[in-house]
């Protein structure tokens, strides 16, 4: 059923009854579509309810939700039902008068003016719409505003904006009209000083009585707060006017006015609650102070402090008579300062309530600004004084208290300081027990500034001042640690930990700055140091603390020892190194000590004992070191002291092993008895009694081999029997004895090397080192039983074998050579017979040394090759018969083996021979290219033998290399014959028919010996060099150039005509041919396949 036609303007939504735009094509409130018909919209509504029922029961809409939309769907369903019904009657209704027009002939085509308008439509029944509703967001039509009739003037002008208009105008007017009358009088009056000064009063009072009154009887407080402070502040500028314009004079009662300014100011404060006006009162109190002073002496700075300075005392004690009537604890007194900055006020009632408002108002109003107040002034007078101390200076010992002087006094800022100290603890005591441990931090601090301040002023000297000033800072830890309160106690500490720390810089400083360092700065260093000491106090620090003031505590210890020794002037260098080490062995006993008290001083004192053991041993190992290379540099003091330094290094280490199991410590006494022994024989060289050509290494050596045997016999009896970690006592000193005897042999060895480059005569020398560093790890091989003691001892062998050629003066050049044929059968059968008794501690390590020296043959024939690398050179000789040692020892050791090794002892043995051979030849005089055919071609026979025997023997360890031998060696024994050829014929263009014939003979012979040993390298290598050859002959003996063009056309044609008549007349046969062919070539593949 389609909808009656409806004009543009006329439109409404069928959904949700709102109007629509003009040609709109979806309705702009809820989205439906405009054109579409109640009829349809119906249908829509009616399938929307039969769904909403299956979508309730499947769950996915709640039940509350699905009867919300139920009804509001049937109420769009019934408003649609209606909808319809009334556009059929208006249709109806559009016929009938078109009828009825039609019968009287009148265009008329507008509707009966009776028919229902839809704008007219009654709603007041329906329910109060909602989010889920479409018809809620549906527009009621505006309604055409009414006429209303013009106003006349009367009215316009008795509107109340006129009258307001003309009244701001009218007043305007007036006002400039009476300022232009006024001008020249006023002009004349204003410039009299009477005249102003009258306007300035009146204005002044004028401004506070109306700040007043808008604070006491309006809510414009801000704007009274305003007019009252400008009130305020030009109260003085009244009186300043009077005497700038001459009307009153000044004979120096400014005082007066600040005081007068100080009351007006407390009066208002009083009488307005205002904290600011407080602020002010104080400001014109201390004013009026320094007017006073000002007025006696001008240039009395100190007063201009002082009077400051008790003005803010005076204010403090106000600020806590202000507090409370009678005397507030600390906790009431915490809690009224929380109400104050938190604005919080408690419900209580009666009196009480009363009581407590008043308290508290008080406070707000005078306690708090006074005590801020207070602070200011303090820090102020302190500050302001001490800048004077950088011009003239009063000394205590002429003057004191001289607070009228015009110069700094150093009486007069201690006492300063003092009254600071005293108002910073009168704040944390009486106004401010939130912030106590702060404010009693800052009253010590000050106070001790006060003392040095003191000293300072009696100009005593800058050791004298540190060691007073220590003495304090040393009572305040001390008070720190006896103090029972906490607060106190952190107080306490905190004023001790700053001050230690700034005096143990200005220490510095001073020790820096002084030339000669004496008894007292030791002292000071010393109190500097107890007060640490103190200040490690685990009640009082925290972990970092403690480690820094323990360190801190012990260093400064050891520099006041220090400098008491050096300020002892000692001469003796053997004492001075004496008393370091006794001062070491004290802190390790009162590390002991410690460690029964509280602690926290136990492990600074013996880390730091160890680090001076170290350094201690450092030195000592620099002298001997130095007086070795130099032995004329040093005097016969500096080695006694060397030797006091060792044995007090070795007796420190016996001691920390003894007690404390240290491995650092062990370590440290086994190198200073090695480097002790090595000294002690330099001294003895040095005196004579050692001979020159006699190593020292010598003595290192055997006392390596005392302590290996000290640890021996300690293991074995079981004294470091207990559980331990992997590196023990025994281990760490048993590794420094092994370094120090690798470190001799390893210098003599490389001294025996340099002597047979230079004239540096010492073999002799290094042979009996080496042998006894060989003898060394002998026993510890045969001690320890481990792989790495076996492996060392090797490398020791190849040292002592190396040495011994170089003693007995053989040529560099066989040392390759003699190496192989010497050390490698020995190290192969010490293994080989090692494997046998099942010992595999001994049988990898010599393994691996054999390996390594063929390695390092090898490496040095190659070098020794390349230096000699030229045709018919004498050096080729060595390196040649090298590579042939090594091939003849790896062949042999290959029989020896079994499984992978006895391959790879074969590869090593078969690559060394080739070498050899290569070598061999070029020191003959073949040329590498001129004659390859003799370095290849014997070669490449050996490998295909070789690659024969192993396909043929089945020797399984070979398997892999039979394919690579036979390639190798068929190619190097035809290419490069090939080769040769192909450039006398293609390039030389010279005929080499001894060359073609030998690689057609190796060709073709290649060919034969594959077939016969089956093996699939020599075929191709053979055929390809054959084909390659036979083409080089063919196109090099025929000039194809002078062969006529008929002859190819022929040729080419005949050749075709004969493939086509085969294939045309003969196809069954060349088929059948052409199958057993393939069948033939399958079978020959197959068993090519099988080729090695």
């Amino acid at each position: 059923m389609s909808s009656s036609p409806q004009s543009e303007q006329g439109r409404i939504c069928s959904v949700c009854r709102a109007p629509l735009p003009p040609y709109a094509a979806h309705c702009p409130a809820c989205g439906a579509n405009a054109n579409e018909a109640p009829a349809q919209a119906l249908r829509y509504t009616l399938y929307l309810l039969s769904e909403l029922k299956h979508w309730e029961e499947e769950g996915l809409i709640e039940p509350e939700r699905a009867a919300r939309l139920r009804a509001i769907y049937e109420r769009q369903g019934d408003e649609l039902r209606e909808q319809i019904a009334g556009e059929f009657d208006r249709q109806r209704q559009r016929e009938i008068a078109r009828a009825r027009a039609e019968r009287r002939d009148e265009p008329q085509h507008a509707a009966p003016s009776s028919a229902p308008s839809i704008y007219t439509e009654t709603t007041s029944d329906a329910p109060t719409p909602n989010r889920f509703e479409p018809s809620a967001y549906a527009h009621e039509p505006a309604e055409s505003p009414a006429y209303e009739p013009r106003r006349t003037f009367i009215e316009t002008l008795a509107d109340p904006q006129t009258l307001r208009l003309l009244l701001y105008t009218g007043a305007a007017m007036l006002v400039v009209g009476v300022v232009i009358w006024l001008r020249d009088v006023l002009y004349l009056k204003l410039q009299e000083p009477v005249v102003q000064a009258a306007l300035l009063v009146t204005g002044t009072v004028v401004v506070t009585a109306m700040g007043w009154f808008a604070i006491l009887r309006t809510r414009l407080l801000l704007t009274g707060r305003a007019l009252t402070l400008v009130g305020s502040l030009l109260v003085p500028v009244n009186f300043w006017f009077l005497v700038r314009s001459g009307l009153i004079q000044n004979h120096g009662r400014a005082w007066m006015v600040c005081a007068l300014c100080a009351t007006l100011y407390a009066l208002t404060a009083a009488f307005l609650v205002e904290k600011f006006y407080v602020y002010l009162a104080s400001a014109a109190t201390v004013a009026t102070l320094w007017a006073l002073v000002y007025r006696a002496d001008a240039d009395a700075f100190g007063m201009y402090a002082l009077t400051l300075m008790i003005a803010s005392l005076a204010f403090l004690h106000l600020a806590r008579l202000f507090q409370n009537g009678r005397a507030m604890s600390d906790e009431e007194r915490a809690a009224a300062l929380d109400e104050v900055e938190a604005g919080r006020v408690e419900a209580t009632s009666g009196d009480e309530e009363e009581a407590r408002g008043l308290a508290r108002e008080r406070l707000e109003l005078w306690g708090v600004p006074l005590a801020r107040v207070s602070v200011i002034g303090v820090v102020l007078a302190c500050a302001m004084y001490m800048p004077q101390k950088a011009g003239t200076v009063l000394s205590l010992r002429e003057h004191l208290f001289q607070f009228w002087a015009h110069s700094y006094d150093a009486s007069v800022a201690a006492l300063l300081f003092t009254m600071g100290a005293y108002v910073a603890w009168y704040l944390g005591r009486f106004v401010d027990v939130r912030r106590k441990t702060i404010l009693y931090m800052i009253a010590v601090l000050a106070l001790l500034w006060s003392e040095f301040l003191i000293v300072d002023g009696l100009q005593l000297s800058n050791a004298v001042q540190l060691v007073a000033v220590a003495v304090a800072a040393f009572a305040v830890s001390l008070a720190a640690r006896v103090s029972r309160g906490l607060e106190t106690s952190e107080a306490f500490y905190r004023a001790g930990a700053i001050s230690s720390v700034l005096l143990v810089i200005v220490a510095m400083f001073v020790a820096v700055n002084d030339s000669d360092l004496t008894f007292t700065h030791s002292a000071a260093l010393a109190l500097l140091a107890a007060s640490f000491s103190l200040l490690s106090t685990p009640r009082l620090s925290s972990t970092p603390a403690q480690i820094f003031f323990g360190y801190g505590s012990v260093f400064l210890a050891t520099a006041a020892f220090l400098v008491a020794i050096n300020s002892a002037h000692v001469q003796s260098r053997s004492l001075f190194v004496i008393a370091d080490a006794a001062w070491l062995f004290a802190l390790y006993f009162s590390s002991r000590a410690a460690a029964s008290n509280e602690g926290q001083l136990s492990a600074p004192l013996r880390r730091t004992a160890d680090a001076g053991i170290l350094l201690l041993f450092l030195w000592a190992s620099f002298i001997a070191l130095v007086s070795y290379v130099y032995p004329e540099g040093y005097e016969a003091s500096f080695r006694r002291a060397m030797f006091c330094a060792f044995i007090a290094t070795i007796l420190y280490g016996c001691l920390r092993v003894w007690r404390d199991r240290s491995r650092f410590n062990a370590t440290i006494a086994s190198a200073s008895f090695l480097i002790f022994v090595a000294a002690l024989f330099d001294s003895l060289r040095s005196m004579g009694v050692w001979p020159e050509s006699w190593p020292i290494a010598v003595g290192v050596v055997f006392a390596a081999f005392a302590l290996q045997d000290f640890v021996w016999r300690a293991s074995r009896a079981g004294v470091d029997g207990d559980e331990r970690p992997a590196l023990d006592i025994n281990s760490v000193v048993s590794l420094v004895a092994d370094s120090a005897v690798v470190s001799c042999a390893a210098l003599w060895f490389i001294s025996a090397l340099l002597s047979t480059v230079s004239v540096y005569e010492r073999s002799a020398g290094a042979c009996v080192v080496v042998v006894l560093a060989f003898c060394y790890w002998i026993k510890q091989a045969a001690n320890k039983r481990k792989s790495w003691v076996v492996f060392t001892a090797s490398a020791h062998m190849m040292a002592l074998l190396l040495t011994l050629l170089i003693v007995f003066r053989v040529n560099e050049e066989w040392f390759a050579t003699i190496s192989v044929l010497t050390l490698f059968p020995l190290f192969f059968a010490s293994a080989h017979f090692s494997r046998f008794r099942e010992n595999e501690w001994i049988t990898r390590p010599l393994n691996l040394a054999s390996e390594g020296v063929l390695a390092l043959a090898t490496c040095a024939s190659v070098i020794q090759a390349m230096i000699h690398l030229e045709v018919g050179a004498r050096g080729m000789l060595a390196p040649a018969v090298a590579f042939g040692s090594i091939a003849l020892v790896t062949l042999s050791a290959s029989l020896w083996q079994k499984g992978t090794a006895r391959a790879i002892y074969f590869r090593a043995g078969l690559f060394a021979g080739v070498m050899a051979f290569w070598l061999a030849c070029l020191r003959a005089g073949y040329h590498p290219w001129d004659d390859v055919e003799v370095y290849t071609a014997p070669i490449g026979v050996l490998l295909l033998v070789i690659a024969y025997a192993a396909v043929r023997r089945e020797w399984d360890d070979y398997a892999r290399d039979a394919v690579l031998l036979s390639w190798t060696g068929s190619i190097l024994l035809a290419w490069p014959l090939l080769i040769r050829a192909l450039q006398f014929r293609l390039l030389f263009d010279t005929p080499a028919p001894a060359r073609d014939l030998a690689t057609l003979f190796i060709s073709l012979a290649l060919i034969i010996f594959s077939v016969f040993g089956r093996l699939r390298a020599p075929m191709l290598t053979g055929a390809t060099t054959l084909v390659i050859e036979l083409a080089s002959l063919a196109l090099t003996s025929v000039d194809w150039l002078q062969v006529p063009l008929k002859v190819y056309l022929i040729t080419v044609g005949a050749l075709i005509l004969i493939i086509w008549g085969t294939l045309e007349y003969r196809r069954e046969q060349f088929l059948a041919m052409r199958k057993k062919f393939q069948e033939r070539r399958t079978r020959a593949r197959e068993e090519f396949g099988m080729w090695r």
